[in-house]
């Protein structure tokens, strides 16, 4: 479902200012916490095909963690805290790759990058919204990738990955990314 043009602005409005949040307190508040808030808010910025999503508002968003995640605390806070898309959402965690074809989103951590190729390959075309925030992962097909640059954190994204999963991303955040192939 496309956000209509009246609320696409002030959608635009809010993430920026959460990305300019994420950069003043960068500094103070740990890295983890603020990368926490980007895969909730950039989750609301994605677009799913219908039939990918929970059929009822009372089922929720599954949220993956594959690896060791340093945000695993913070993480759990959004079970209670956050939605997307209305949904709620459950923290999954998981051991293997092929556990990540039930969820909605993953987050891949780095210590998962000598099975990333695996991982991607159970997800090719799959309307799952892969994450994480090791370098080279969003060149080696992960949707978004996270990163500091001068104690701020930016985000890639590679579009073919979205394309190829029927997924879209914002226009509004795709001004904000580096986009990669």
């Amino acid at each position: 479902m496309r956000a209509s043009p009246l609320i696409a602005l002030p959608a635009a409005v809010t993430l920026g200012a959460f990305c300019a949040w994420g950069e003043a307190q960068a500094p103070r508040s740990p890295e983890y916490q603020i990368k926490t808030r980007y895969v909730t808010t950039l989750a609301e910025y994605t677009t799913w095909p219908a039939y990918a999503l929970p059929k009822s508002k009372d089922e929720p968003i599954r949220l993956g963690i594959l690896g060791t995640a340093p945000f695993e605390p913070f993480v759990k806070e959004l079970e209670t805290n956050y939605r997307i898309h209305g949904y709620r959402i459950e923290l999954v965690l998981l051991r293997q790759p092929s556990e990540a074809r039930n969820c909605h989103i993953i987050f891949i951590s780095a210590s998962e990058s000598h099975r990333l190729a695996e991982t991607l390959a159970v997800l090719r075309g799959k309307p799952v919204l892969t994450i994480g925030d090791t370098p080279g992962f969003a060149h080696k097909g992960v949707m978004v990738n996270l990163f500091l640059s001068q104690n701020r954190v930016l985000f890639e994204i590679n579009q073919n990955a979205l394309k190829t999963s029927a997924m879209e991303m914002s226009s509004h955040v795709l001004k904000l990314a580096r986009i990669v192939e």
